[in-house]
């Protein structure tokens, strides 16, 4: 298994560190991380998802000053297992209400490798993934960390991952910050985008960096929305009768008025509608 490993010599010293971390052995040593000043004059190199390495690989680590200097520091070594989410297809699903606890540290997945409507572009903090499915047709969505987070971007996606492949995601909304606390984010699906009932959504929480904090985070998902009504299409359609009142409600329809065909100029299309049939007792007659 792969781990975040980081070498660092922040717990005190009397002069100015460097630290390189080599696989290798000692004849043939080979760099694969660096740091210098990091946490005031010491130093704390922390592997990227690009340079983790295996269990059982033996790494040596070179610390010294960056000019003549010598001196005495303490030397820490930690390591944490990568999130379980960290790639796309082992995404977290996520009930409606749910709230979870997450990081984004040791992620396998870099933020800039999502689609482009991430952002920001090119990031290379950890990303991790959720899926959540949609119970209400163009319901309520909202996603945050106002509860806890470091300084989290929220993303929803449509699509596939499998095998890994993020190219078969569709980015459909991103938001940043949002919460009391600035550096939380609240996400609120816009309403010309929100979702039918049993759509699959995946949501990735990355940071703006690599140094962003610690990478933990509380992740809250809701969704507000109303039941299908069951005359939502046409085949459904409820039988109505001459002089009777029926209460009906558009809310939780899957069916837009952008599928009916257009009968009058400036028709008002793309909202919920619902379907009643009436059939004429009368020759001649009219519907008022």
């Amino acid at each position: 298994d792969f781990a975040d490993l980081n070498v660092n010599t922040c717990f005190g010293g009397d002069f100015d560190t460097f630290i390189h971390i080599f696989t290798g052995d000692c004849n043939t040593h080979t760099c694969i991380a660096e740091n210098d000043d990091s946490c005031g004059l010491e130093s704390s190199v922390t592997l990227l998802p690009t340079e983790r390495l295996p269990a059982n690989t033996n790494i040596f680590i070179g610390v010294h000053s960056k000019g003549t200097d010598s001196g005495n520091f303490r030397i820490v070594v930690t390591e944490e297992v990568i999130p379980d989410n960290g790639l796309c297809p082992d995404a977290v699903l996520l009930q409606n209400r749910d709230t979870v606890e997450g990081t984004v540290r040791g992620s396998e997945t870099l933020a800039g490798e999502l689609p482009s409507c991430a952002l920001p572009d090119g990031n290379d903090s950890g990303a991790v993934f959720y899926r959540y499915v949609t119970e209400f047709n163009y319901g309520d969505l909202s996603i945050d960390t106002c509860l806890l987070g470091f300084d989290t971007i929220i993303t929803v996606f449509t699509g596939d991952c499998a095998g890994g492949d993020l190219t078969g995601l569709v980015c459909e909304t991103s938001a940043d910050d949002g919460c009391e606390i600035d550096t939380r984010t609240r996400l609120v699906v816009p309403e010309d985008q929100r979702f039918l009932i049993g759509t699959e959504l995946i949501i990735a929480v990355y940071g703006h960096s690599s140094t962003t904090n610690d990478g933990e985070f509380f992740l809250t998902l809701n969704e507000i929305g109303n039941e299908t009504p069951d005359n939502f299409e046409c085949a459904t359609a409820i039988p109505m009768s001459t002089g009777v009142t029926y209460p009906g409600t558009t809310l939780g329809s899957s069916t837009l008025s952008d599928s009916l065909p257009v009968c009058a100029v400036d028709e008002p299309f793309g909202y919920p509608t619902v379907f009643y049939t009436y059939t004429s007792t009368l020759d001649n007659s009219r519907i008022i």
